[in-house]
């Protein structure tokens, strides 16, 4: 009877464990068979940190259409997280040779730059305006902005203090920082309005200590 308990727990072991080891086993990728579906299983294995096996799909959308910037900008990222940033660099390169301005390639190739401790040449300069105002546009909002809360303001020309010129030769460009926010910036205007409201609803306290804030 013990001899018959003991060979009954010996077979539930052993399949058991065969049913353990076809558990563990991973199933075959499936095959795809257009562009949208490869996206999808390699978008899939991402989810899953399987990168390699993400970059083969990847490689089939590139095998028909080489320059598809998705597919390249996909592979670049896929590639610094598997620790090859020399490749991930040259694959950004080639990403932004076509569209200069493609913000996750720019990424990518600041993430490899920096692990291939190129430090100096991994920041990409931006010009972080939202909108273009000389001072004399700066004043002449505040001051009217203010005037609709009854304060009594006016524009007054200083003359600059330091020696240089009036003008500037200084190109501004903001295309590469409004692709970076999450929703439309505020304009300077309905900001001012905002601060405005603020120094009113201050106005005692900064009237008392007007001389240590000047």
């Amino acid at each position: 009877m013990i001899k018959s308990i003991l060979t009954v727990i010996i077979c539930l072991g052993v399949l058991f464990s065969v049913q353990t080891a076809f558990a563990e086993q991973e199933l075959p990728l499936p095959e795809g068979k257009n562009i949208k579906e490869w996206e999808s299983i390699s978008a899939a294995l991402v989810a899953e940190k399987r990168f390699s096996e993400a970059i083969i799909y990847l490689d089939k959308i590139l095998e028909q259409e080489p320059d598809n910037l998705k597919a390249l900008t996909n592979k670049a990222g896929l590639l610094a997280q598997l620790g090859n940033f020399s490749k991930s660099l040259s694959l950004s390169n080639k990403v932004l040779e076509i569209d200069p301005d493609r913000l996750s390639a720019l990424t990518n190739k600041a993430i490899a730059l920096k692990m291939l401790n190129e430090y100096e040449k991994s920041f990409e300069v931006f010009n972080q305006t939202t909108e273009l105002l000389s001072i004399k546009n700066l004043a002449e909002t505040i001051g009217k902005n203010a005037r609709k809360f009854g304060a009594k303001s006016q524009v007054k020309f200083i003359r600059n203090p330091r020696v240089e010129k009036e003008r500037h030769n200084m190109k501004m460009e903001n295309k590469k920082f409004l692709k970076i926010l999450d929703s439309k910036p505020i304009s300077f205007k309905e900001e001012s309005v905002s601060i405005i409201k603020i120094l009113i609803k201050y106005k005692n306290r900064i009237i008392k200590y007007k001389k240590s804030l000047i």
